[in-house]
């Protein structure tokens, strides 16, 4: 946002590129809403605006919201942020002749869930970069296999314990406090390096079933070394999920339709399109579960009745573009798309007219 409004070119829109279009849609979704919003509504909105502008806040959430807020503009007469007016908890109220909607935005992002955390991978990754290219700790290609003793979330400690047992010759085993680290020989990664394309490489590298799913690997002297962390503790993802969907529930009023969007930030569409496809297969699994984990009267004694669905949504795969004609002119219009997966309620307490589209 700082490029596109304070840049070489301020204000020039490159709609061939996905954060320009990003951010020039957020700008307008603010000033679009600013304009029907009460002076007190529009305090609170700046002052939202600037507090998760801040270095160690994620903006995402917000920018959801505004994302929503565009996109049901198209389908109801009248959209409103229900708590910046002060009129509810939730996030937006949509209206359409006699028919009114309540809708929370929530966001997951990519770490939720996930027990090694990115900013823990990024600093040990950065700290083996650091340390195997300065001096390689082994004679031969393979991988150092990091296996957390405990919760990898409060292990701030292993920073220091991985730097002081990489800094000299490894042994191939080290016990420390937080962490195993042992190393794996790979000698035919050597060879390969100097034989394969990048690409056979790669794929080699990654297909080791001792690489895992939080790695990095280099290249020194002719080597390649991978640092692989691992750890007992499973990925609460979908337990997640549902205590969020529960979350967004309970901010609803429950006087009227309701609408929960869960937008997963960080995560690929082709990701979350598996699994509404597992959702499909009439076994109750995947999407389904989640919400019926969230909503289902047998899932709580508390009734969350009053949600008619829940949408959910990934990181589109790239932008969208579509002409449209006016009386006067052709209309080349490029929007961030994507595909919205929407899981009915079965069981609400109210029926949405079939004239209402989401």
């Amino acid at each position: 946002m700082e490029q596109f409004t304070d840049g070489p070119q301020p204000f020039h829109l490159d709609t061939t590129v996905q954060r320009a279009v990003r951010a020039a849609t957020f700008i307008a979704g603010v000033n679009r809403a600013r304009i029907a919003m009460s002076d007190l509504a529009a305090v609170r909105l700046r002052k939202m605006i600037l507090d998760n502008l801040k270095p160690d806040r994620d903006m995402r959430q917000i920018e959801h919201e505004f994302r929503g807020y565009i996109h049901l503009r198209q389908k109801f007469g009248d959209v409103r942020f229900a708590d910046l007016e002060g009129v509810g908890k939730f996030d937006l109220l949509c209206v359409s002749g006699d028919t009114e909607v309540e809708v929370e935005c929530k966001t997951l992002s990519e770490d939720t869930g996930n027990p090694i955390k990115n900013e823990l991978v990024v600093n040990l990754s950065q700290t083996f970069l650091n340390l195997v290219h300065k001096r390689l700790p082994v004679d031969e290609s393979g991988i150092f296999s990091l296996q957390f003793k405990d919760d990898p979330g409060a292990s701030k400690a292993i920073l220091q314990e991985f730097k002081t047992e990489l800094s000299s010759q490894f042994a191939g085993h080290a016990d420390c406090a937080d962490a195993t680290i042992d190393f794996l020989p790979r000698p035919s990664w050597t060879q390969a390096a100097d034989t394969m394309t990048s690409s056979a490489l790669q794929d080699l590298l990654l297909d080791d079933p001792d690489v895992g799913a939080s790695h990095c690997f280099t290249k020194v002297s002719g080597k390649i070394v991978a640092l692989a962390l691992k750890t007992s503790k499973e990925n609460t993802l979908a337990q997640r999920v549902v205590r969020v969907l529960k979350d967004a529930a309970d901010q609803l009023s429950g006087a009227r339709h309701s609408l929960v969007w869960l937008h997963f930030v960080g995560f690929a569409e082709q990701e979350l399109r598996t699994l509404a496809e597992f959702s499909m297969n009439g076994a109750g699994g995947g999407l389904n579960a989640l919400v019926a984990g969230a909503i289902s009267p047998s899932a709580s004694p508390k009734d969350r009745s009053h949600v008619n669905r829940v949408r959910f949504t990934g990181e589109p795969a790239g932008l969208e573009r579509r002409s449209t004609t006016t009386e006067t002119s052709l209309i080349q219009i490029t929007s961030l798309g994507g595909f919205a997966y929407d899981v009915p309620n079965p069981l609400a307490k109210r029926t949405l007219p079939l004239a209402v589209e989401f």
